[in-house]
């Protein structure tokens, strides 16, 4: 019936008052949480291993002073990428106990508030959708410029690589984005939705028609 059914063991993460997301790695063997502490504004990722009832239990976690907004794992299951306020955190993922492991220094993503990534079905490229704002030092006048950043997944360290020439300005605020088994992505936006194909390198390549139009309904 698709109905649910609370399992007997309920996750607190101690201290932090907002869980922001979960996700569930590929082969189901692992979980991860991000909470949020809204007295000083740090967050937490916390390892849960998925037990064979369905109940998590919870493994080692990591804190951080920045903002976790979203978390990303290759098909593979040996990379997890989390999106913080200014920056994608790489980690490898220990495949017996679910410990992240950081691969290096965070890759600092040239815009303001990056929120979510997403990862292709082939475990090769990801996209870090965000905006930045600049400011006309004539007019004082502040345009608000709404971006996807693509990145390609270094297939033997997992660490990203950034696309300069293949990052794209949108006409507005990405709400959601999603790739297809296939390699098409979409990207969602107040009233419509941007749909392309992945060519080589992460280039996303326009569609015809590049953009389906949703009627706003009031």
């Amino acid at each position: 019936t698709g109905e649910l059914s609370k399992l007997a063991n309920t996750i607190e993460i101690a201290g932090y008052n907002y869980i922001d997301s979960i996700v569930v790695m590929p082969n189901n063997k692992f979980a991860y949480a991000t909470a949020y502490r809204t007295s000083d504004h740090h967050s937490v990722i916390q390892a849960c291993t998925i037990n064979t009832d369905g109940s998590l239990t919870k493994g080692k976690w990591i804190a951080s002073s920045n903002y976790y907004h979203s978390i990303g794992i290759t098909p593979n299951n040996k990379y997890l990428y989390l999106v913080t306020n200014n920056s994608v955190e790489e980690y490898n993922i220990d495949p017996d106990t679910g410990d992240l492991t950081t691969l290096g220094n965070p890759f600092w993503v040239s815009i303001q508030g990056p929120h979510d990534v997403v990862i292709s079905s082939d475990g090769r490229d990801a996209y870090v959708n965000g905006q930045y704002r600049q400011k006309d030092p004539t007019t004082a006048f502040t345009t608000t410029h709404n971006n996807i950043t693509a990145f390609t997944i270094n297939q033997d360290s997992g660490q990203l690589e950034m696309q300069s020439a293949f990052c794209r300005e949108m006409p507005d605020t990405v709400i959601w984005m999603s790739i297809s088994d296939h390699g098409y992505f979409y990207s969602v936006m107040n009233y419509g939705v941007q749909q392309f194909r992945i060519g080589d390198n992460a280039q996303l390549i326009g569609l015809d028609p590049l953009q389906v139009n949703i009627p706003y309904q009031a």
